[in-house]
């Protein structure tokens, strides 16, 4: 397609790791790439990071999930939104929340026709794993390019599953010493305490294990995927994305 007719995809967090796997994703497909234009949403497009979005073809353009009126600017004319917020950068549920309605708002006023929605859901003793920098793009091209079977459905993406002691042995035999340890409530939030965590996210997060203990991950829900033969790309094994990890390597020098 020429630039003049392709559809424009509006990338949030674009420079972080689900938005940027999401471009890349897009801009390495030829048949993707060939059917999207990307722009990306960033509050100050002259950082080395939007300009490097640019060097590659992207649209760097400003806005705020908080500002409607530049959600409209950065939405007009796009046919649709990878959208993800950042709870970590404010600790702030509420504001979260209404930068999530926000972008739904905007998204259906300015008549976006494919929304695809970012979020994150429990866990349990079995643990669907995946690399989100290596291979969230890969599931939201996929939806991209599959509207049919994608419009209105949501998604359980994960790499494969696997169990509390797979995910040990994992770490074990990527050099790093791992154990598995049972905590009560109250030490675990004393344990986040002393990483500086504030008393309601210590409460949050343990009430999330607690979920978690009780209900499973997804809550119980099965699990949704597209059609196989739709994922063209290998997915990356927990063991592939371990190696890579800058975290873990760190790990593997302390207990050299």
């Amino acid at each position: 397609m020429s630039p003049e007719t392709k559809k424009t995809l509006v990338v949030f967090g674009a420079t972080g790791i689900q938005g940027g796997s999401v471009v890349k994703a897009i801009l390495s497909d030829h048949i993707a790439s060939d059917q999207f234009s990307i722009r990306a949403i960033t509050r100050d497009p002259s950082k080395p990071a939007a300009a490097a979005l640019a060097e590659q073809g992207v649209e760097a353009i400003k806005a705020d999930a908080e500002d409607k009126d530049s959600l409209r600017l950065a939405f007009k004319d796009a046919y649709g939104v990878f959208a993800v917020t950042n709870f970590w950068e404010s600790l702030d549920a509420s504001a979260e929340t209404r930068q999530g309605k926000n972008i739904v708002d905007i998204a259906k006023e300015t008549n976006i026709k494919h929304l695809v929605w970012s979020s994150l859901p429990n866990v349990s003793e079995i643990l669907p794993l995946i690399d989100p920098a290596a291979d969230v793009g890969k599931f939201v091209k996929a939806i991209l390019l599959h509207p049919s079977q994608s419009l209105n459905q949501r998604f359980n993406i994960a790499q494969n599953f696997y169990t509390i002691q797979e995910i040990i042995d994992t770490l074990n035999n990527a050099g790093v010493n791992a154990q598995f340890r049972i905590f009560p409530k109250e030490s675990f939030k004393a344990a986040l305490a002393t990483k500086g965590a504030p008393a309601f996210l210590q409460e949050a997060i343990a009430q999330i294990l607690q979920f978690v203990a009780q209900y499973g991950y997804f809550g119980g829900e099965d699990i949704h995927h597209l059609e196989e033969q739709t994922i063209t790309e290998p997915l990356t094994s927990l063991k592939e994305s371990f190696s890579t990890d800058p975290t873990l390597a760190k790990l593997k020098n302390q207990d050299a």
